[in-house]
């Protein structure tokens, strides 16, 4: 291993290494506060507390120091060791050194340590140590330093490489600093796998070493394991209002029911590679399984020339891990903008009809209530009428008996 780190991937079985260098880049100091212990029995001893700057690059960094009140800490007080490369960065420390009583009668619970570098300033609160009296020893507590090193980061093979016999898989390990904002360095390393090996769980481990780990660090990956179930793929025609209203028309592919996650969807125009944009969602979790989308956007003109779209999904359940649907627009499917408009005007004319024999129902039976009643009007008269002579006058005959 060089001074700059050994990056290494190997097979569970197998020994693969694959080596590269840590690539420097230029970044800011990380800063540390270092306090000593003091107690009463070394009332004659003065205090000194440090600063830590670590993980810079380039070489060359300035230090100073003030109290609290923000007034400088006299040159005389400080000192600063050589700067010392550790990996592909650079280490300094400055001490400050005081004497006891100016510490302990003092209105100062901490000095500042700041540093000038070209990558960025940077500074960091040291704590003052506490008097206190007996014979243990007093020390201030640091703030939780933070731990250097890199990161390793394992990714899988891209479910396309997987599933198609003429690409080849690839595991990826990456190794990034904590801070690649301000980072310095970065390494990505590529394992080719065979298919099969892949697709049956063979593990793959990373690992890495770097002076900055305590020791190697190792990640692992694999397959995911448990029982195979090919997806059910459905292919869905643009909603009838969409051919009505719009210029473009969606096509939707629902890929269901599948595991394990992994799954390709692809759309094929006439058999040939689509020109038009499709989109597929995220992988989504459904109980034990899993279901994904996909839409593809075409012209309304080229949908309604007959054209047909094919939508291909990989997944290693399938029969050659691969199947597809296709659709494309038949004639009865196609709303002609004229046949409906004239539907429309037929509706409207058959509402109207319709409105005019309701009307005329009415008035029918309107007439036909009115002669009857006036009917049965003229009828009742008559029969008053030919009633009255029937009724004797009594007051005639009375007069004539008289």
């Amino acid at each position: 291993m060089g001074s700059d780190g050994l990056f290494e991937c190997q097979e569970a079985q197998l020994h693969i290494p694959v080596t590269d260098h840590l690539i420097a880049v230029p970044a800011a100091p990380k800063l540390f506060p270092l306090s000593s212990c003091w107690s009463s029995q070394m009332s004659d001893a003065p205090v000194a507390v440090g600063c830590l700057a670590k993980d810079f690059l380039p070489e060359s960094i300035n230090f100073s120091w003030s109290y609290q009140n923000q007034s400088a800490v006299s040159a005389t007080d400080l000192k600063i060791f050589p700067t010392l490369m550790s990996g592909s960065t650079y280490t300094a420390t400055s001490q400050v050194t005081l004497p006891a009583n100016d510490v302990f009668e003092g209105q100062d619970s901490y000095l500042v340590c700041k540093t000038r570098h070209t990558k960025g300033n940077k500074e960091v609160r040291v704590p003052l140590p506490e008097h206190k009296t007996g014979s243990g020893c007093t020390c201030c507590t640091c703030p939780a330093c933070e731990v250097g090193g890199p990161s390793v980061l394992l990714f899988p093979p891209n479910p396309k490489d997987t599933l198609t016999l003429s690409r080849i898989p690839k595991i990826t390990c990456k190794v990034i600093d904590e801070k690649l904002n301000n980072g310095t360095f970065q390494v990505v390393s590529a394992l080719p796998v065979a298919h099969q090996d892949w697709l049956n769980g063979v593990v793959y481990t990373c690992r890495v070493d770097n002076k900055e780990l305590p020791f190697p660090e190792k990640k692992t990956i694999s397959h995911p394991k448990g029982d195979k179930k090919k997806p059910e793929v459905y292919v869905f025609a643009p909603h009838i209002e969409e051919l009505k209203h719009k210029d473009t028309v969606s096509l939707t592919c629902l890929v269901n029911n599948f595991f394990p996650r992994e799954v390709v969807v692809e759309w094929r125009c006439n058999n040939q590679d689509c020109e038009e944009n499709y989109s597929t969602t995220p992988t989504i979790k459904e109980n034990d399984t899993f279901f994904v989308y996909s839409k593809l956007t075409v012209r309304k003109s080229k949908w309604q020339e007959n054209n047909s779209y094919t939508c291909t999904v990989l997944h290693e359940a399938l029969p050659n891990q691969h199947t597809e649907r296709t659709v494309s627009a038949s004639p009865e499917l196609i709303p002609d903008e004229n046949c409906a408009e004239t539907k429309d005007g037929e509706l409207d004319g058959l509402w109207t009809t319709i409105s005019i024999f309701i009307t005329l129902f009415l008035l029918s039976v309107c007439y036909s209530a009115t002669v009857t009643l006036f009917k049965v009007k003229w009828i009742f008269s008559s029969v008053m009428e030919l009633k009255q002579p029937m009724i004797p006058d009594y007051r005639n005959m009375m007069g004539q008996g008289a």
